[in-house]
C-alpha cells in the first residue's frame, strides 16, 4: 500500500536504529501483546451477542466449545457449572473480561507509543548530530552555492518531517497490521466465506493508496524546497534589517515573501488534498464491502446457518478492521512525506567534501622557515581566474601587507592560505611542504584570523576568546584580553568574562568586538596571523588600541595584513600588490613607489582623498 520504497534511505535509517535494537524489540513485543488483547476483547462480542439475543445462547456457546476437542469439553463444563448457571452473572463476567482486556491493551499501547517516541527522537538526534558534523566539513564553495538557509532547512524542516514518519513506523507499522491480522483471524473463525468476500475490496484500495502516496511524496519535496526559499527571505531580511529600513525595501520584500508563501500554500494544499482524500476513499471501499456482505450474512442468519452472536461478532470485527486499515492508509502518507524529508537529509549528508585530508596527509610541524606561492592560479567559476600565476615567498616572521583594488583577489589569497579552497594550478607550501599533503587541523591550528566582521558567537566573553580549546586556562584568557586591550571594558561588564553575548545577553560596539576577536587570535598563539581588513570600520580610538596590541603580538610571527588604509601598514616589512588577480609588485613602500605605477596610483588616490581602494 505504500509509495515506492526508497531502499537507500531505509537502509541509512536502519543503520541508525541498530543502536536501539533492544528498545525496538520491546516495541515489537508490545505490538504482539496488544494485537492479542485486541483479538480477545473483540472475541467477547460473540458470547455477549448469543446471551443477549438468543433464548438458548449459552447452549450455543457450550456446543461450539465441545466441538473444539478435549480442551473445549473441559472449558464447556467449567462454564456450565460456574458461569452459565445464571445469565446475569455470565453477562457481568463477559463485560468485566472485555473491560480488563481493553484497559490492558490501552495501557500497553501508551507504553509502546512512548517507547516509539523515544526511539524516534534518539534516531533523529543522532542523524541531526551527524549531519551537523558533516556540514561543518563542507567547503565554503558549497555554502556559497546552496546558501545557509537551504542548509538550515534540512535541520529545521526535513529532519522533523522525517521524524513524524519514523514515529508512525515504530508505533503503528507493526501494531496496526497485527491488529488487522488478529481481527481478520477472528472474522475467519466466525465465517470464512463472508471474510473472503470482504477482502476482495482491499487490493483495490491498495492500488489507490500507492498512487496517492506517490503524489504526496512528490509534493512534499516541493513543499520542503519552498520552505527553504521562505527561510532564505526571512534570513536576509532580518540580517540586513538596517539596509531594509534605510532603503525603504519593506514593501518589495513583503511582496516577495507573499509570492513565495503563496507558492508554498499551493504545494501544501496539494498534499492536504491527497491526504484528505485517503480516508474517504478507504471508508467508501470498506462500507461498500460491508453492504455486500450484509446482504449475504442476513440471508445466512435468516436461514439459521449463522447465530446472532456470530453475526454481531463478525460485524464488530468488520468495524474494528476499518480502524487499522484507516491508520495504515494514514501511515502510507506519513511514510511518503518522511521519505521526502529523508531523501533531502541524506542527500546533504552524502555530499563529498571537495577539500579534505589526503589519505597520506601528515601533521604539519610548527612553521619555522617560509611560506611559498608557486605559480598559483585559482577560479571560483570555470574559465574565470581570480588569481593568475602568483609566485612569491614570505620568510618566517615577516609582516606582509596585501593591497589592491576591490576584487583584485586579496581575500581569495587568504582563503587559499587557510585551505578553505584548493588551488587549480600551482602549489602553496609551508616550509617546503605542500599544504594539500598535511592535515587541515594541523594547518589551521597554526593560523590566527581576525576579519572585518569580528564575528562573535552567542556565548560568554570567555568562550569567545578560548573558542574550541578544551584545555584552556583562565589566566591565559585574561592575559589575551589584556594584550588586546579588551580587558579595559570587560571588567565593567556585569559578569565580566562570564557575561553572555548575543540574544539574551549584551551587545558590544564594533571596536569592542574587534578587540575580543583579536584576543581570540592572541589566545591561540598562532605561528601565522591574518588580518583581513580587521580595522576597516574602526573608530580612531579602537584602531589605536588594536595597532598597539599588534605591534607587540606580531613580533616573531608571520603576519598577513589586508588593509585599505595605508596608515595601518606603515610598519610592514613588504607590501604585496595585486591587480586583477596578478602580482604586480612585491617590496617595500619606497621601492614600490618607484617601480609600481599601480601601487603609486593606489597610494596617491588615498593620500589625496580620492576613491577608496
Amino acid at each position: 500500500m505504500s509509495a515506492k520504497i526508497n531502499v537507500p534511505v531505509y537502509t541509512r535509517i536502519i543503520s541508525y536504529i541498530k543502536k536501539y535494537t533492544s528498545a525496538l524489540l520491546l516495541c515489537v513485543a508490545l505490538s504482539f501483546v496488544i494485537s492479542f488483547l485486541h483479538f480477545g476483547s473483540l472475541g467477547m462480542v460473540k458470547p455477549l451477542g448469543d446471551i443477549l439475543f438468543s433464548a438458548n445462547g449459552s447452549d450455543i456457546i457450550l456446543k461450539q466449545l465441545e466441538n473444539c476437542g478435549e480442551w473445549g469439553i473441559w472449558a464447556a463444563a467449567f462454564l456450565k457449572t460456574y458461569v452459565f448457571n445464571n445469565p446475569y452473572k455470565a453477562l457481568y463476567i463477559i463485560l468485566v473480561i472485555a473491560l480488563v482486556l481493553v484497559v490492558a491493551k490501552n495501557l500497553l499501547r501508551f507504553f509502546q507509543e512512548y517507547l516509539a517516541g523515544y526511539i524516534t527522537n534518539k534516531v533523529s538526534m543522532d542523524i541531526a548530530n551527524d549531519l551537523f558534523a558533516k556540514v561543518q566539513k563542507l567547503p565554503l564553495s558549497y555554502f556559497s552555492k546552496e546558501g545557509a538557509s537551504q542548509i538550515s532547512a534540512r535541520f529545521m524542516s526535513d529532519i522533523p518531517m522525517m521524524s513524524k514518519g519514523l514515529h508512525s513506523i515504530f508505533s503503528k507499522a507493526i501494531r496496526e497490521p497485527l491488529k488487522a491480522i488478529a481481527t481478520m483471524i477472528l472474522a475467519l473463525l466466525i465465517n470464512w466465506e463472508l471474510t473472503l468476500i470482504t477482502c476482495i475490496v482491499l487490493p483495490i484500495g491498495g492500488i489507490f493508496l500507492r498512487s496517492l502516496g506517490k503524489k504526496i511524496k512528490r509534493n512534499a519535496k516541493k513543499t520542503l524546497k519552498q520552505r527553504s526559499n521562505l527561510l532564505a527571505i526571512l534570513q536576509e531580511t532580518f540580517t540586513g534589517i538596517r539596509l531594509v529600513k534605510a532603503y525603504l525595501m519593506e514593501q518589495k520584500l513583503h511582496q516577495k515573501f507573499v509570492a513565495e508563501n503563496r507558492a508554498l500554500l499551493r504545494y501544501e494544499m496539494k498534499v492536504i488534498a491527497v491526504d484528505s482524500a485517503t480516508n474517504p476513499i478507504m471508508e467508501t471501499f470498506v462500507v461498500g464491502a460491508g453492504v455486500g456482505v450484509m446482504l449475504f450474512s442476513a440471508h445466512q442468519v435468516l436461514s439459521g446457518r449463522m447465530t446472532i452472536g456470530d453475526f454481531s461478532a463478525f460485524y464488530a470485527a468488520l468495524a474494528a478492521l476499518f480502524d487499522p486499515i484507516r491508520k495504515l492508509a494514514d501511515l502510507n502518507n506519513l511514510i511518503a512525506t518522511s521519505l521526502a524529508g529523508g531523501e533531502r537529509v541524506f542527500e546533504l549528508m552524502d555530499v563529498v567534501p571537495s577539500i579534505q585530508d589526503s589519505p597520506d596527509a601528515v601533521v604539519l610541524s610548527p612553521v619555522q622557515k617560509s611560506i611559498c606561492f608557486e605559480h598559483v592560479s585559482f577560479a571560483y567559476q570555470p574559465n574565470d581566474l581570480v588569481l593568475k600565476d602568483l609566485s612569491f615567498t614570505v620568510q618566517h616572521g615577516e609582516k606582509i601587507a596585501i593591497v589592491g583594488k576591490s576584487g583584485a583577489g586579496k581575500s581569495t589569497l587568504i582563503s587559499l592560505l587557510l585551505r578553505l579552497y584548493d588551488v587549480q594550478e600551482g602549489a602553496i607550501s609551508f616550509d617546503g611542504l605542500d599544504i594539500r599533503k598535511v592535515t587541515m587541523d594541523s594547518l589551521r591550528s597554526q593560523i590566527g584570523l581576525v576579519t572585518q566582521e569580528a564575528f562573535l558567537f552567542n556565548d560568554t566573553i570567555a568562550a569567545n576568546i578560548f573558542c574550541a580549546d578544551p584545555h584552556h586556562e583562565d589566566e591565559a584568557i585574561y592575559k589575551a584580553a589584556q594584550d588586546a586591550y579588551a580587558d579595559i571594558f570587560i571588567q565593567h561588564l556585569g559578569k565580566q568574562y562570564e557575561t553572555l553575548y548575543g540574544p539574551g545577553g549584551i551587545d558590544l560596539s564594533g571596536g569592542q568586538k574587534h578587540r575580543i576577536a583579536l584576543a581570540r587570535a592572541i589566545f591561540k598563539q598562532p605561528k601565522i596571523l591574518i588580518l583581513d581588513e580587521a580595522m576597516a570600520n574602526l573608530d580612531a580610538e579602537s584602531e589605536s588600541y588594536i595597532l598597539r596590541a599588534l605591534e607587540t603580538f606580531t613580533k616573531g610571527r608571520t603576519t598577513f595584513i589586508i588593509a585599505h588604509r595605508f596608515s595601518t601598514i606603515q610598519k610592514v616589512d613588504r607590501i604585496l600588490v595585486l591587480d586583477n588577480g596578478m602580482l604586480v609588485g612585491f617590496g617595500k613602500h619606497a621601492e614600490l613607489m618607484k617601480t609600481s605605477p599601480i601601487y603609486q596610483n593606489l597610494y596617491e588616490l588615498q593620500a589625496l582623498g580620492g576613491l577608496p581602494t
